[in-house]
């Protein structure tokens, strides 16, 4: 086994609910260039699956990444990372209640299911963020996001960092690419065999070293009006 460096949270324009122009090969490229050993598509309320996604992870096997795919699922208007399900069983989850539960079925079926919480405190981001959503669902989660998206001075991320130290979750860092130039301040080193099922254990059981470094006010400035221009 070695450190594989790794982005659990990506969008592209194959992400029909974001408004991307870079595709996922152009992703892959990005991360190639950058030495990524594992990438993951999480589209908005979709799964990338099917030819697509098939062809997309033969482009990145041929780079040397293994390209997962899961979603960012919007759960009782929360956003939360999940991986290693269809998208199918993807649709049949509305509430934390549905999550609790399809989870708990699949992984009676042998089915290794990852969950994260995305960018839980950043009210910046608005009320996607899971706030105390994310505590009195802590049983849910295998680990909690370090996002990309702070300075020296503004950094929303110490709450997630705290409250994993009170319930023992992995901190699992990523830059939620939206634009593709933003990749690579926040990553996660993960200690682990280069296939789904190792990347997935050795993250919920803290195999990982997170890796980052805060963003200039410029560049926080200029991201938070693209968001603005481009939703």
């Amino acid at each position: 086994m070695s450190l594989l460096k790794a982005e659990m949270h990506t969008h592209s324009s194959e992400d029909t609910l974001d408004h991307n122009t870079f595709s996922a090969y152009d992703l892959i490229d990005r991360a190639n260039n950058l030495k990524y050993s594992v990438v993951a598509l999480t589209f908005h309320e979709k799964v990338y699956e099917g030819m697509g996604f098939e062809k997309a992870k033969k482009y990145a096997l041929s780079r040397n990444i293994l390209l997962m795919n899961g979603c960012e699922a919007n759960i009782e208007e929360k956003h939360v990372l999940i991986y290693n399900i269809t998208d199918a069983e993807r649709r049949k989850i509305k509430t934390f209640k549905d999550l609790r539960r399809i989870r708990k079925e699949l992984e009676k079926k042998g089915r290794n299911i990852l969950v994260i919480a995305a960018h839980p405190y950043f009210k910046i981001i608005g009320k996607t963020s899971l706030g105390k959503k994310l505590e009195e669902n802590i049983d849910l989660f295998d680990a909690i996001e370090y996002h990309y998206f702070y300075t020296k001075l503004l950094n929303f991320n110490r709450k997630s960092v705290e409250l994993a130290k009170k319930y023992h979750k992995t901190v699992v860092g990523n830059c939620d690419v939206h634009f593709i130039e933003n990749m690579g301040t926040t990553y996660t080193l993960i200690n682990s065999a280069k296939d789904v099922n190792s990347v997935i254990n050795a993250i919920k059981s803290g195999k990982i070293i997170l890796k980052t470094e805060p963003i200039g006010m410029i560049k926080l400035l200029s991201t938070a009006i693209k968001h603005v221009i481009y939703g």
